[in-house]
């Protein structure tokens, strides 16, 4: 069930939010990390972990990315979840789950979905406390009997962009940009899919955390199921290379632009500020 919960606020607060975002956002002293991979078919995936802070709170961002150029045309071919660690798995709160889509829109009758869809928090699940390759943390679009509709960025009965209310299925997994959806096959077939990129904010990360000396493997999960293909740690393949370097703020939130992630962080804010007042 299609709707238009949070997107259009999301992109009608952009103008003001993005003026509020050069005071209201601090980047980290933390260095950010960039790590890719490659697997067999062409595949190709990128994932850069930063950190920022905001009203007192400090978040993990995470921006996955599908950086294949092929046509994506089964299920496979679309990344769906990615593995990694974190000292001491903490567990994080489910801040933001956001379409990269958002500046780079493209036709709704080529990629399932359209240019409208920003918040896509009802189709991704976080967990920490896995053991999955060894990997202690987890974001998905799929199950693969770990992800739950609990662990969803936004937990609700249908108010999911394409159902069931659960991760389950290829909905809103990453394709490429480069998918032409008029020869997909099997289950990419009526699979609303997300192009590029998607952006997650993971609040309650700890003061000081530096991705870069702290994340240095990661499992690239394709498909739905962890049986299917993957690369990286614990998967068929290796990581290709792992880039550590200074992501010049905010480059590593660029794909959805200042008013759309200062929209979520300002409205995160307002709730509570009014379950506050209320208690």
């Amino acid at each position: 069930m299609r709707t238009g919960y949070a997107v259009k606020a999301l992109i009608g607060a952009s103008v003001g939010a993005a003026l509020l975002m050069g005071v209201a956002v601090t980047s980290s002293d933390a260095t950010a990390v960039t790590l890719t991979g490659t697997g067999a078919g062409g595949r190709s995936a990128s994932v850069t972990f930063d950190t920022l802070s905001f009203a007192g709170i400090n978040y993990l961002t995470v921006v996955l990315t599908n950086t294949a150029t092929y046509d994506s045309q089964i299920p496979t071919e679309i990344l769906t979840a990615i593995f990694f660690s974190l000292p001491g798995d903490p567990t994080l709160s489910r801040t933001a789950g956001l379409s990269g889509a958002y500046t780079n829109p493209f036709n709704s009758s080529d990629i399932k979905g359209g240019p409208d869809v920003l918040n896509i928090g009802t189709e991704w699940a976080y967990r920490s406390g896995l053991s999955v390759s060894g990997f202690n943390q987890g974001l998905s679009s799929i199950s693969t009997n770990v992800f739950g509709a609990d662990d969803r960025f936004i937990t609700c009965t249908n108010c999911d962009l394409q159902g069931p209310d659960s991760p389950e299925g290829l909905q809103y997994g990453i394709t490429t940009t480069n998918d032409n959806s008029g020869n997909d096959t099997g289950g990419v077939v009526g699979a609303e899919l997300v192009r590029n990129s998607v952006i997650f904010l993971l609040g309650g990360i700890a003061a000081g955390f530096d991705p870069s000396t702290s994340i240095t493997s990661v499992r690239f999960q394709y498909g739905t199921d962890l049986a299917e293909t993957t690369f990286g740690n614990g998967g068929q393949d290796g990581i290709s290379s792992v880039s550590i370097a200074r992501v010049p703020y905010p480059s590593s939130l660029a794909l959805i632009g200042f008013g759309a992630l200062g929209a979520v962080l300002i409205a995160r804010r307002r709730r509570l500020a009014v379950s506050r007042v209320r208690s």
